[in-house]
């Protein structure tokens, strides 16, 4: 009798140590979870905020009016891209440099438009153009075209295709 009696005592306690771990599990899966969720969006306020005083700055130090698109430049540095027009209709391209505010402007029509180098890339890559950036880069105004996992860098005064990152 007392055999049988230690057996059952044995499982429950082997099934008492099971479900300690299935619910210490859950509790790590869960915190993790909301950590992660937590960070997330403190992340994304973070970079509308951002974003927010960078359209701010492109507004007073510019000439542009009306902002179209907006975007993320990350090169060597990075920077707030703004495409737009100013009050005469002509179509511009801001930039304002996150390290210190700068504010840079280029007249569109100075350069080659971003459908330009997305065709250039094209005919380079055989991956599909999943997006295409303003921006700047060793001190000239670029357009950044990402194909795949590569980032192509092609002039804006020339259209010729400068690097592959």
């Amino acid at each position: 009798m007392a055999l049988v009696y230690n057996e059952g005592v044995k499982q429950k306690n082997n099934l008492f140590i099971v479900w300690q771990h299935i619910i210490g599990i859950c509790i790590l899966v869960l915190t993790v979870l909301f950590s992660w969720l937590f960070l997330a969006e403190k992340t994304s306020v973070r970079l509308q905020d951002q974003m927010a005083q960078a359209r701010k700055i492109a507004l007073s130090h510019s000439s542009i009016a009306t902002i179209e698109t907006e975007s993320f430049f990350h090169g060597k540095e990075a920077y707030l891209s703004f495409i737009g027009k100013d009050q005469e209709g002509q179509d511009l391209a801001v930039l304002v440099a996150q390290a210190d505010d700068a504010v840079y402007t280029y007249p569109l029509k100075e350069g080659v438009s971003s459908k330009e180098a997305a065709s250039v890339v094209k005919e380079k890559s055989q991956d599909a153009i999943d997006r295409v950036t303003f921006g700047r880069f060793k001190g000239k105004p670029i357009w950044e075209v990402k194909a795949g996992s590569s980032y192509y860098v092609v002039d804006f005064k020339t259209g010729k295709v400068t690097g592959v990152i």
